[in-house]
């Protein structure tokens, strides 16, 4: 369900943002990397993702609900194709980039999409959990 989140705070590129109901999502670079007080949190380890280049790197996930700790993943990110998406009811050109994390242990493949403007992610759609729906974030920062 649609829901409204603020952020909270900023420490070492790590936003906090807080719900009303007081779940908290932390983001890295567009990257949800935990949560706290959902049905199923996640809390991932990995170094700063850059959506505007291909990379590949090593993650780690903890998972809660049910819990798997410390599973190994490869995240890959390659960049897509500019397109106009609709951002806060209007249309926006941006660059899209599709991240791929594939987790052996689990045999789980997590895919996101990221829309960037600027070198900045405006709307993302992530799966953070195998028994979650996906969620699409639209980031609005004054």
């Amino acid at each position: 369900k649609p829901a409204r989140i603020v952020l909270s705070s900023i420490s070492k590129n790590t936003y906090e943002w807080v719900s009303a109901d007081g779940t908290k999502i932390y983001t890295l670079e567009g990257k949800v990397i935990r949560t706290l007080g959902l049905e199923r949190d996640i809390d991932l380890m990995a170094d700063r993702v850059k959506f505007n280049t291909t990379s590949q790197q090593s993650v780690f996930l903890d998972l809660y609900n049910p819990e798997a700790i410390n599973i190994a993943g490869i995240q890959s990110v390659t960049i897509g194709e500019e397109e106009t998406i609709v951002f806060l009811g209007q249309s926006v050109d941006v660059l899209s980039a599709q991240e791929r994390i594939f987790y052996k242990a689990i045999n789980w493949t997590q895919k996101n999409q990221y829309y960037l403007k600027d070198g900045q992610v405006l709307k993302s759609i992530q799966k953070l959990h195998p028994l979650m729906p996906k969620i699409e974030i639209q980031f609005y920062l004054k």
